[in-house]
């Protein structure tokens, strides 16, 4: 994996579980900052808390709504500064079209 020391942020999709919270995990322990974005709010929380709030919060996100990923998008660049990295596990049919705000 290549360093990640001098990213800011990445929004982890789907973190609070299975295959996105190991790639959270990953991206912490590289030195990314990380936002869990995902539907199960309790799990979530509880990812944070071990990843540290230092270095992770958790954002409701449910990405069929795109008002829930451009809120996804403005939130990790209010706490860290930029955004890097967008990972996914999967992917929800109106994602391809909801993420045409980040290029405007």
């Amino acid at each position: 994996m290549a360093n990640t020391d001098s990213l800011a942020a990445a929004i982890t999709r789907r973190g609070s579980s299975g295959i996105g919270e190991c790639c959270a995990r990953v991206f912490v322990q590289h030195g990314a900052k990380v936002v869990i974005a995902d539907i199960q709010d309790e799990l979530g929380h509880t990812v944070v808390e071990a990843l540290g709030k230092v270095n992770s919060i958790y954002v409701h996100c449910d990405v069929t709504y795109e008002d829930h990923l451009k809120d996804a998008v403005d939130i990790t660049i209010s706490a860290f500064g930029k955004l890097d990295i967008m990972f996914s596990t999967t992917l929800a049919p109106s994602i391809l079209t909801s993420l045409e705000f980040l290029t405007t």
